[in-house]
C-alpha cells in the first residue's frame, strides 16, 4: 500500500485562469444589475415629477374650460365692458365681417399669450373658439348670424414643458328645441280626439304668421303645426264642407280654411309625427321630468314665479307654475313657461318662446304680440311638495281662442327664439383629451 501525503498545490494547476475569468464575469452581472437598479430608482422619481408636471398641465386647461364657460354663463364682464358673450361675439369680439377664430381677449386678459394660473409651481393656458358648422380661419357669415354650435379647445401648460389640451363642443342651446312652426300645437295621444277649440280671431287683421320676422330674415316656417289626424285634415284630406259629399274638417284645418288671408308661411299647416319632437315632447312623462328639471333650475335663480317676465332689453327665463294674466301695455319677453292657463288682452306683447305646458290653454282679446314661436301641450300635471311635477296619463286636448284680434299678431322671429333660448346658457355636449 502506497502512504505518503499528496501534493495538492500543483493539482488542476491549468484551470486556475477560467476560474478567475468566471468570478469576474459573476462580478460583473452582480455590478450590471446593481447599476440598473439604481438607474431605474432615478427613472422613478425622475417619472412622478413628470407626472405631476402633466397633472398640472392637465389643470391648467381645465381651468380654462372652466372659464370659458363661466364667461358664455355671462358671470364674467368683457374689458372694455359692454360685450354680450354670445357665441358670435366670443369668436368675433367686436369685429365683422370676422374669421371663424377667436381668443375671448375681451374676457381673458393675457400675459405673454397665456392666461396665468399660477406662478409658483408655473401653471397657465390659453383657449381658442370657432364656430362648429365652419373651417377654422375662414370668414364667418356677417352679423345677426350665430353659430348654434361652438368648438372650445384649452391648451394646459404646466412645470417642465407638460402640455395637455382639451377640446369641448357647446350647444348655444340649454335644451333640444325647433321651431316646428309659428304655434305648434302637441295635440291628443287619441288620433281622432280633436282639439278642445281653435279659434283664429274675427276683426282683421290678425296674422298668423311663419315667415320670419327677424332680420336678415331665416327660412319660413309653417304658421300652424299639429300632431293628430282629427286636428289636421279629419282624414279624409283638405276640402270643403259644401264638398259632395261634404269634407269632414279637421280642427285646424276649419279655423285656416275660414281665414285664409290671416294665416302665412311655407305652409298654413302641417302635420308633424310625435315621434320626429324632441325626446321631452314626445310622451306626457317625458314633459312632466322637462318641467320639473326646468322649474328647479327657475327656483335656483330666483325665476320661479317672479314679479317680471323679462324685457326686450333683459330678457329672462320665467318659470311660471300657475296662470299668467297679461293686460293692457304689459310686455316681456325671454323663454317662458307656464303651467296653467295663459290670458293675452289689450296691446301686452312677449318676444321670445312662450310654452304653455300643462293646461295647455292660450285666451287672447284685443290686440295682443307675441313673437318667436309658441308651444302647447294638454297633460295633467302635479306640482308636489318637493317642486317635482307628476300626473297620470298622456296628452290631452289643448285650447287656443283668439277672439277680436284686430291688428293682433302671432309670428315666427328666429332671432327672438335666439335670444329667449341664451338666457338659460349654453349646454356642453362632450369634451376630449387631445
Amino acid at each position: 500500500m502506497k502512504n505518503g501525503v499528496e501534493n495538492v498545490s500543483g493539482a488542476r494547476a491549468g484551470e486556475r485562469g477560467a476560474a478567475l475569468v468566471t468570478a469576474m464575469l459573476v462580478a460583473m452581472l452582480l455590478l450590471a444589475a446593481g447599476g440598473a437598479l439604481v438607474v431605474t430608482t432615478g427613472m422613478t422619481a425622475t417619472n412622478a415629477v413628470d407626472a405631476t408636471a402633466e397633472a398640472q398641465a392637465y389643470y391648467s386647461a381645465e381651468a380654462g374650460m372652466q372659464t370659458v364657460l363661466s364667461v358664455l354663463r355671462r358671470n364674467v364682464a368683457s374689458n372694455p365692458a359692454g360685450t354680450e358673450p354670445t357665441f358670435r361675439n366670443v369668436i368675433c369680439a367686436n369685429a365683422d365681417p370676422c374669421n371663424n377664430s377667436g381668443n375671448m381677449s375681451l374676457w381673458l386678459p393675457r400675459d405673454k399669450g397665456v392666461v396665468t394660473v399660477s406662478t409658483i409651481p408655473k401653471m397657465a393656458y390659453d383657449v381658442t373658439v370657432r364656430d362648429a358648422a365652419y373651417a377654422a380661419g375662414v370668414q364667418l357669415p356677417a352679423a345677426p348670424y350665430e353659430p348654434r354650435y361652438l368648438i372650445v379647445t384649452s391648451v394646459g401648460y404646466g412645470p417642465k414643458g407638460a402640455r395637455k389640451i382639451l377640446q369641448a363642443k357647446l350647444d348655444a342651446y340649454p335644451f333640444d328645441f325647433s321651431a316646428h312652426a309659428a304655434v305648434a300645437i302637441r295635440s291628443n295621444d287619441l288620433d281622432l280626439v280633436p282639439m278642445l277649440k281653435l279659434d283664429l280671431g274675427a276683426s282683421d287683421p290678425h296674422a298668423w304668421n311663419g315667415n320670419d320676422h327677424a332680420v336678415p330674415a331665416a327660412p319660413p316656417v309653417p304658421a300652424f303645426a299639429v300632431t293628430n289626424t282629427m286636428d289636421y285634415d279629419a282624414g279624409d284630406g283638405f276640402g270643403l264642407i259644401t264638398d259632395v259629399p261634404p269634407n269632414v274638417q279637421g280642427t285646424a284645418e276649419h279655423a285656416i280654411g275660414a281665414d285664409q288671408a290671416n294665416v302665412l308661411g311655407s305652409q298654413q299647416l302641417v302635420k308633424l309625427n310625435p315621434a320626429s319632437l324632441e325626446e321631452w315632447l314626445q310622451t306626457a312623462d317625458n314633459c312632466r321630468l322637462f318641467l320639473t328639471q326646468l322649474r328647479a333650475t327657475a327656483s335656483s335663480i330666483g325665476r320661479l314665479n317672479p314679479g317680471d317676465i323679462g324685457t326686450e332689453a333683459k330678457p329672462q327665463f320665467t318659470f311660471i307654475d300657475g296662470d299668467l294674466d297679461l293686460k293692457g301695455g304689459d310686455h316681456g319677453a325671454g323663454l317662458l313657461i307656464v303651467t296653467g292657463n295663459i290670458t293675452q288682452a289689450g296691446s301686452s306683447s312677449f318676444k321670445g318662446i312662450v310654452f304653455a305646458l300643462g293646461n295647455g290653454k292660450i285666451v287672447r282679446n284685443g290686440t295682443p304680440d307675441a313673437l318667436g314661436a309658441v308651444i302647447v301641450a294638454n297633460f295633467q300635471h302635479i306640482t308636489n311638495a318637493d317642486g317635482t311635477i307628476t300626473g297620470v296619463g298622456n296628452f290631452g286636448s289643448p285650447y287656443i281662442d283668439s277672439s277680436g284680434g284686430g291688428n293682433s299678431l302671432v309670428g315666427y322671429d328666429s332671432g327672438w327664439i335666439r335670444k329667449a333660448m341664451n338666457t338659460l346658457g349654453s349646454t356642453v355636449l362632450g369634451v376630449v383629451e387631445k
